[in-house]
Order: C-alpha cells, then sequence, then structure tokens
C-alpha cells in the first residue's frame, strides 16, 4: 500500500449489535466514508455476525462483548485492496 492513501476513522457506536440502528449505521458508513472504519461499543454477539457480513458486503474483523456492551469491529469496504497478515483477537 505503499503510496496510497486510506481513509481511517473511528465510531464510538454505543450499541449496534443487532436491529434498524446497525443497518442505518453501516448504510451511512458504505455511503459517505470509503475508508477502514473501526467501530466502538458494537454491542455484537457471534450469533449476528453473518448479518452484518450480508449488509457491509466488504471484511469485518469482530472482537464480540455481549449485546448490552463492549465489542469492536473492524470493517474493510469491498473494493480496497488490503491484505491482512495476523488478527490477534482478546477475550
Amino acid at each position: 500500500m505503499a503510496g496510497r492513501n486510506v481513509k481511517l476513522s473511528t465510531y464510538n457506536c454505543r450499541g449496534i449489535g443487532n436491529g434498524s440502528k446497525r443497518r442505518a449505521v453501516l448504510k451511512w458508513l458504505k455511503h459517505f466514508h470509503k475508508g477502514i472504519t473501526l467501530i466502538q461499543e458494537t454491542h455484537s454477539v457471534e450469533k449476528y455476525e453473518s448479518d452484518w457480513e450480508k449488509e457491509w458486503k466488504g471484511n469485518i474483523y469482530f472482537n464480540h462483548g455481549t449485546s448490552k456492551s463492549c465489542g469492536v469491529a473492524t470493517l474493510i469496504p469491498s473494493g480496497l485492496e488490503l491484505e491482512v497478515n495476523n488478527i490477534i483477537s482478546i477475550q
């Protein structure tokens, strides 16, 4: 990725685990943000990973919390050429 600019942003979403808030946030990010997004306080759980992935249509890397607290996600938009060499998940 030498010589390329990549936009990076981070958001504290205060819970978008499952439902309409998650769909709205992901739709907004796809439309307005064309880079890598780091989301804090997702309140995500493994059960809903496939829903996130269908709605995002890019790569997502999770470190889940509970449906009431914690959780982070890294969203990589489709079309961004990026090689992930290592993933460390802390539980």
